[in-house]
């Protein structure tokens, strides 16, 4: 049971350095920059708890499919470290889910901030 719980814990701790690491990947970075720049926005703006989750739910479907896409290519550069058109395709696609997944939070981040914040800034209502 002990070892269990241990190798359990452990794997918060591998966890955590994978977040890390993720952080040294300059997308990885921008998307944390944009997710708060997005939730400082909401705050301020007084969104309600519903738009609030919404921002939360797509920045993390970003910041996960960037992680994805991050672990997709390193593995294809190990696997295929000579150019081949099949392991081209799956990095393309791989960061074809990023920006997809980036489109729709642009489009949420638009409706759920965008509207409330032009409305603020040029007094409409």
């Amino acid at each position: 049971m002990q070892k269990a719980l241990v190798s359990f814990l452990l794997s918060f701790k591998f966890a955590g350095r994978g977040a890390l690491a993720s952080l040294k990947e300059r997308n990885m970075r921008v998307h944390l920059t944009l997710f708060s720049v997005a939730l400082g926005l909401s705050i301020w703006l007084g969104l309600d708890l519903v738009a609030i989750s919404l921002i939360l739910a797509v920045s993390s479907v970003v910041m996960v499919s960037e992680i994805i896409n991050t672990c997709v290519e390193k593995a294809m550069n190990i696997i295929a470290p000579e150019y081949h058109p099949l392991a081209a395709l799956i990095k393309d696609l791989a960061a074809g889910a990023v920006l997809i997944a980036s489109g729709f939070a642009l489009a949420v981040g638009i409706i759920l901030i965008g509207v409330p914040l032009y409305a603020h800034v040029f007094g409409h209502n």
